[in-house]
């Protein structure tokens, strides 16, 4: 199961250092951060720990068998022999005891395994969080890389116009102003894309050669019930997590009861004195009189009381936790909806319009900065709606458990 698991960490290991230099899609981050962030392995190697604490569990017996040898003179009215006493025995604890021993185990395996299925849904929800981030950094950064083109051209015009005395040097310095604002705006843009996807590097744990890039558009998935995604929410991995816990909070329970049966052994006496050969053999019991596992079974009494507060806590605040997710990202798909349905339709056309008209003398050149800052404001306004769209959505999906 190791070997297998290692083959298939490195094939996605492989695949996703070539994929890096042509674009990380989506699932190849996803399948990157489930399969190789640090975090992950590490959880990974907790329930092999786990495992091994099943060999000692499933025992048949706890102790050791005793031997004991004594050999001595025996002197008496002058003559000499030698006395050899030899001894063995074995205890057993009952049934009960070991059963409840494994049950513990198997609740740590299931524990350990939960958590790792946790450990990989917070792994990947960062990791689709840094890749939509990296998506809305490229498609800002082009943006602006065609604001700062038009910009040029814009002072190109202003130059010619004012070369033909059409406009005062006024307007020349106006367009110069807005041209270095752009390249800016572009170059900050630049640098936030570098950071974004310095943390994806980390987060996927990638070499430190190159930056990785993605490829993929800013998408808020697909649409679900908000009734699917609770019941999706019932079988979160921290929810197992608390619910094994309380498996083993019962197994510690069962456990502590066992100590109200006694222990009971066998043993077996070999011994020679002068030239008489004495055999026996016996059983032995403990007698739970006074150690009846009283502070093992009100321990586990109590954990197994805070384990189901816990539990209904965790269901309740979960519920909200989708609940709420949910309504968010219905207010954000309908802002995205809102500013594509009206605040850029013919958004390209009145940027063309208001530059012929620029050129030919209609507006002046402040009219036409008002016109593009306007455009550019509400484009740089679409993409924020979509980004937190998507983003909305991946802590939906992360809340139902659906992206793990």
């Amino acid at each position: 199961m190791q070997k297998t698991a290692f083959v298939a960490a490195a094939v996605v290991a492989c695949a996703t250092q070539a994929a890096a230099q042509q674009g990380l899609s989506l699932d190849q981050v996803l399948a990157r951060a489930r399969a190789h962030a640090p975090q992950v392995l590490s959880a990974a190697a907790r329930i092999e720990e786990a495992r091994s604490r099943m060999v000692g569990a499933r025992l048949r017996a706890h102790e050791n068998p005793t031997v004991e040898a004594v050999i001595g003179p025996r002197l008496s009215d002058g003559s000499r022999s030698t006395d050899l006493d030899l001894s063995a025995g074995q205890l057993f604890e009952p049934g009960s005891r070991r059963t409840a021993r494994i049950a513990g185990a198997e609740a740590g395996i299931d524990r350990d395994s939960a958590a790792a299925d946790e450990v990989r849904r917070q792994a990947a929800s960062a990791a689709a969080d840094a890749f939509y981030r990296a998506v809305e950094a490229r498609e800002r950064r082009e943006f602006l890389a065609a604001a700062e083109a038009l910009a040029v051209q814009m002072t190109d015009i202003a130059q010619r116009r004012y070369r033909a005395g059409d406009i005062a040097v006024l307007d020349v310095n106006v367009g110069q102003t807005t041209l270095s604002r752009a390249r800016a705006e572009r170059q900050k843009a630049e640098a936030a894309g570098r950071d974004v996807l310095g943390t994806l590097r980390t987060l996927l744990d990638l070499s430190d050669e190159a930056l990785p890039s993605v490829s993929g558009t800013l998408s808020t998935g697909e649409d679900r019930a908000l009734s699917a995604l609770l019941d999706a929410a019932a079988r979160r991995p921290d929810l197992r997590v608390l619910e094994a816990e309380r498996r083993d909070a019962d197994a510690d329970v069962a456990f502590g009861r066992s100590f109200r049966r006694p222990d009971w052994g066998w043993t077996a006496e070999f011994a020679r004195e002068q030239r008489d050969t004495i055999v026996k053999g016996g059983l032995s019991l403990t007698l739970p009189i006074f150690n009846r596992g009283q502070d093992l079974t009100a321990t586990g009494f109590a954990r197994v009381a805070r384990l189901e507060i816990e539990l209904d806590t965790a269901r309740r605040s979960i519920a909200t936790e989708v609940r709420s997710a949910y309504e968010v990202l219905q207010i954000r798909l309908a802002v995205v909806n809102e500013l594509e349905q009206h605040g850029v339709t013919g958004a390209d056309q009145n940027d063309a319009l208001a530059r012929r008209s620029f050129e030919v003398g209609e507006i002046r050149l402040v009219d036409w900065l008002l016109i593009r800052r306007e455009l550019l404001e509400t484009r740089l306004a679409l993409l924020d709606a979509k980004l937190e769209a998507a983003l909305a959505r991946v802590r939906l999906d992360s809340a139902a458990g659906v992206l793990q």
